[in-house]
């Protein structure tokens, strides 16, 4: 009985209940777009962290990026080789990507800034992490030695695409 009411109800006032059905319509219409534009938008951010900068994860020693080490190559990984074997035999894991940070001056000739650098295997990576914004150039993953410098570094030192720049860092023996 309630049914046939409402129903006779809806009948009523046509005009009524096409403004209901399509306010109703384009409200659910809006959050459905917008739920699809928040996921495309959250699957590309995610994309582009993993393909730009850190992959699908980091291995660390516990606390390393805690602190500043004076002689930061004492506190890294002990035995690389051997935990890069066992992580590659882990299911899922096809490649790993071993990176050493350093603090390093950088020069043009003229002017030194300092900087934190990453040394990294650069044609290996360069495969994975696609997706990386360059500037001017581009990825330098076929060249036996490159350097990808960020922006604000780059201008602070009036350098450009095929410049040279002299990275001073400290290595183990000081």
């Amino acid at each position: 009985m309630l049914l046939r009411l409402a129903l006779r109800n809806l009948q009523r006032n046509v005009r009524r209940t096409v403004a209901l059905v399509l306010t109703v319509a384009v409200g659910t219409g809006s959050l459905f777009l917008f739920h699809g534009f928040n996921n495309g938008i959250m699957n590309q951010y995610r994309d582009n962290t993993i393909h730009a900068r850190y992959g699908h994860g980091q291995i660390q020693t516990m606390g390393y990026g805690d602190r500043v080490y004076e002689r930061p190559w004492e506190h890294w990984i002990g035995h690389p080789e051997t935990l890069r074997g066992e992580l590659l035999a882990l299911a899922g894991v096809r490649q790993i990507f071993p990176r050493a940070e350093f603090p390093a001056l950088l020069s043009n000739g003229r002017i030194t800034v300092s900087g934190k650098g990453q040394g990294v295997d650069g044609p290996e990576e360069f495969r994975f992490f696609n997706t990386l914004n360059f500037v001017a150039g581009n990825n330098p993953s076929g060249e036996s030695a490159g350097i990808v410098l960020g922006m604000g570094i780059a201008r602070g030192l009036g350098v450009g695409v095929g410049d040279s720049v002299t990275v001073m860092a400290r290595g183990g023996a000081g």
